[in-house]
């Protein structure tokens, strides 16, 4: 995928033997059509989340939503923040979501950081893309803010818990 991403002027991805989206790189990126097209292209965090007007509530906090949200207040959607919306403080107190380290990895251009964050609601560790060398120990407590706007899709019908609210979607 990342040469197909860094040559092409124009790529067409084929899934189950049709094409599931043909476009720029850069649009195919920031605009995938679904969430298992996001992961094909590139690293994903993908959580739940609860339409609320133009923005999604998720346990990374209430986002906006690229190009708008077409959703219903309540309706259960499919968020996805890309790595390098994820911004990472280096302290325990203050704005943002807590969480602690457990990964870290530096690639010269940049490092990769794993954040298990304090919610039920997310299962993995949020993964951050930062730029150069972020030197934080296993264990310590970060502060994680999401910065831009995230994708989000409508989910199948189903109860999503967040926050302890459930809220169920109807198809």
């Amino acid at each position: 995928q990342d040469e197909a991403l860094s040559i092409a002027d124009l790529v067409a991805v084929i899934r189950d033997g049709g094409i599931a989206q043909v476009d720029s790189p850069q649009h195919l990126y920031t605009h995938p059509a679904d969430v298992d097209l996001a992961g094909f292209i590139g690293e994903a965090n993908v959580v739940e989340g609860i339409a609320r007007g133009d923005r999604v509530e998720t346990p990374l906090g209430l986002l906006e939503v690229r190009g708008g949200l077409d959703a219903r207040v309540g309706q259960a959607m499919t968020v996805l923040v890309r790595p390098e919306q994820v911004w990472v403080f280096p302290y325990e107190d203050g704005p943002g979501i807590s969480g602690r380290v457990v990964s870290a990895g530096f690639h010269g251009h940049d490092s990769v950081i794993g954040i298990a964050i304090e919610s039920d609601a997310v299962s993995q560790p949020i993964t951050s893309r930062v730029l150069g060398a972020l030197a934080l120990a296993m264990g310590s407590p970060v502060r994680i803010n999401v910065r831009g706007p995230v994708n989000a899709w409508p989910k199948d019908s189903e109860v999503v818990t967040l926050n302890d609210h459930a809220v169920e979607r109807h198809g």
